[in-house]
């Protein structure tokens, strides 16, 4: 009796703890309800539909699928597609289904319909969500719907050659007329996108004195153009799908607030010395003075400087980030550790003296300061794999840090000397024969082609820049195919008018929601600047614009971690640097700098102001005897008292690094 009792006391005891003890059914995994031949396609889909590899797709699992694709052919119900609530990406094929109204109320922002029986997608035009639409091989012949999709970013319509090109022109929502102001841009666009698929499409406006695309003449412009301002007035646009006009719009150009503070007596004297990517990190030369620039601060960092370079480790050898500083006397340091030695010049990561010696420093314990070679004259183009010998001779050479923590040095002579030219890896001999370079030390150099004239590299589209070769007969070809070209007279620069460009902080601009009627969405962080040939730099500050006049050169741009700060730096024609702060939208001079204006710039032999490829052109032609120089007190480069073939090097390292 004693034991019955017990035992029921036991079990009433157990019957208030649950959880230790779960039944089987709570056990059970219920797979979702849906079509069974769409379950076994999706069941293979796992990595969307099945997250916890049981082999078994529930009705949350289905719920929460980012992306279906199925193949309706042997499908008897999709009823139950509303129940992937979370689905934004559906791909529908086959079958025989009529009406597909069933994925009305499903939140997708693509939907891509292939070779079923459906005529009706009318239902779509209340879908808000649909970004891209791609439909192919349907018998659906009304596609007046898509009018009415404001959000629809990208419509596909492949094989179906029943829909005509002007049933396509009849649901193509275009931009309205543009207001622009001078100096910045604005977008005008056809939608949706590839409406036409690979029927080209361009904008072209009527006077490009008053606005004008970067595009080159002989390039599409796509769906949707930058068009800059570049004069007040108005003028017209066009839209031409296979060459046929199909609509037009009026452009007006209006004058932009120009803010002018007065400029100091002098004129820059200074070199930007970029790394990395060029935009984010930089430092400033001015006068021997050595700037930096750390958030919404700038940084004396020395005087007396020369040249300056910074190799972030992951352009470095030894993984390890490398500050070089050289002085006006010689004296080079190195991660704050001055060298024994003295050196004549910088250029990235390799530093030479005037005795041929070229080297390179790694830190790898020993041999950190390494001899790349003892007959070093100056670089060429490509510094990186060449330089030119004391005897005028092309050599090639390579490094790399062994196991052992040693450099290992490979000089190659190519054989190649008083060459009429050098651009990367190509190579212009003296007898006008074009040669490439492999990038593999132990290939042999490619003849490309022979009575070569000249190599360039230029814009040759609207995006593209490429090394070309022009013959003797006056024909221009690609280097890299050797395919017959024909360049624009003008580049993207020369169109616009501007001497520099860019953007920074939110990459490359972009489309991010485009709709209808609506004009395109700029990203928001994208940051836009610049720099006239009349000298005014415009920032297009996430739509808010901002100008000042008298710009030289855009420096770099930082921003202060955690924070919405962020400092654009440019130098002013006086020779200042200046910052522009995105927040506030306030300019402000950091540093007056500068040399005074009748200062000599050393290598400006041509008198106008700046060191550029003009100078080093215009001396050879005066150690040629071909013209005179109307600066030639700034050709004594390296300071010995004659200006000849020496200062014409040092000029051309000067360039080049």
């Amino acid at each position: 009796m004693k034991k019955l009792i017990t035992f029921i006391s036991v079990l009433t005891l157990m019957s208030t703890f649950s959880a230790p003890f779960p039944s089987s059914a709570a056990e059970k995994v219920v797979p979702a309800d849906i079509d069974p031949a769409a379950y076994e396609q999706l069941i293979r889909q796992s990595w969307v539909t099945d997250p916890d590899n049981d082999s078994i797709m529930t009705e949350e699992e289905l719920s929460q699928a980012s992306s279906i694709y199925l193949d309706l052919t042997d499908v008897k119900s999709i009823d139950w597609l509303p129940k992937a609530a979370e689905c934004s990406d559906l791909h529908l094929r086959n079958g025989s289904f009529t009406d597909l109204s069933v994925i009305k109320d499903m939140k997708l922002s693509y939907l891509y319909i292939e070779n079923t029986p459906v005529e009706d997608l009318s239902f779509l035009r209340d879908m808000d969500s649909l970004d891209i639409l791609s439909v192919k091989k349907l018998s659906l012949s009304d596609i007046s719907f898509i009018k009415d999709m404001k959000e629809l970013t990208y419509c596909e319509i492949q094989e179906m050659d029943h829909i005509s090109m002007s049933q396509r022109l009849e649901v193509a929502n275009f931009s309205s007329d543009l207001t622009i102001e001078k100096g910045f841009s604005e977008e005008a666009f056809m939608m949706p996108l590839n409406l036409f698929g690979l029927t080209p499409v361009r904008f072209v406006i009527e006077d490009t004195d008053i606005a004008t695309t970067p595009n080159l003449p002989l390039a599409e412009t796509g769906y949707v153009a930058e068009i800059y301002g570049k004069n007040t007035g108005t003028t017209n646009y066009s839209v031409y799908v296979d060459d046929e006009k199909v609509y037009s719009g009026k452009i007006t150009v209006t004058d932009c607030d120009v803010y002018s503070p007065e400029l100091h007596d002098t004129v820059p004297d200074a070199k930007i010395c970029n790394w990395y990517n060029g935009i984010l990190d930089a430092a400033c030369i001015s006068d021997g003075v050595l700037y930096g620039f750390s958030g919404d601060k700038v940084i004396t960092r020395a005087d007396d400087v020369k040249d300056y370079s910074f190799i972030p480790k992951s352009n470095s050898k030894d993984d390890l980030d490398h500050e070089y500083i050289l002085k006006n006397d010689g004296t080079l340091l190195i991660d704050g550790n001055e060298l024994p030695e003295k050196y004549s010049g910088i250029c990235e990561k390799y530093f030479y003296n005037d005795k041929g010696g070229l080297y390179t420093f790694c830190d790898t314990g020993s041999n950190t300061v390494t001899e790349i070679a003892d007959d070093f004259r100056e670089f060429a183009d490509n510094y990186k794999s060449f330089y030119i010998s004391v005897k005028g001779e092309l050599i090639r050479y390579s490094w790399n840090i062994g196991t052992d923590g040693k450099a290992y040095i490979t000089r190659t002579p190519t054989g190649f000397r008083d060459l009429l030219d050098n651009k990367g890896n190509y190579i212009l001999d003296k007898d006008h024969v074009l040669w490439k370079y492999p990038y593999f030390l132990d290939e042999e150099p490619q003849k490309t082609a022979e009575n070569v004239v000249k190599l360039v590299h230029r814009q040759t589209g609207s995006f593209t820049d490429e090394y070309v070769y022009f013959t003797e007969d006056g024909k221009v070809f690609r280097a890299s195919d050797g395919k017959e070209i024909t360049l624009t007279d003008k580049t993207s620069a020369e169109i616009l008018g501007y001497k520099d460009k860019g953007l920074f902080t939110g990459g490359i601009v972009g489309l991010q929601k485009v709709g209808g009627t609506k004009a395109p969405e700029k990203d928001n962080s994208t940051i836009k600047y610049w720099i006239g040939n009349d000298n005014v730099l415009h920032i297009d500050n996430c739509g808010r614009h901002c100008s000042i006049s008298d710009a030289e050169e855009f420096i770099c741009f930082k921003q202060i971690q955690g924070k919405k700060d962020g400092y654009a730096y440019f130098l002013r024609t006086d020779g200042s640097i200046w910052q522009f702060n995105t927040l506030t939208d306030q300019f402000r001079e950091m540093v007056s700098c500068g040399i005074p204006k009748n200062t000599t710039v050393m290598g400006d032999v041509n008198g106008d102001g700046e060191v550029l490829v003009s100078d080093l052109v215009a001396m050879q032609n005066w150690l040629l005897g071909r013209e005179e120089l109307k600066a030639p007190e700034a050709a004594d480069l390296n300071g010995d008292g004659t200006a000849d073939i020496f200062d014409l090097i040092a000029l051309r390292k000067k360039l080049i690094c």
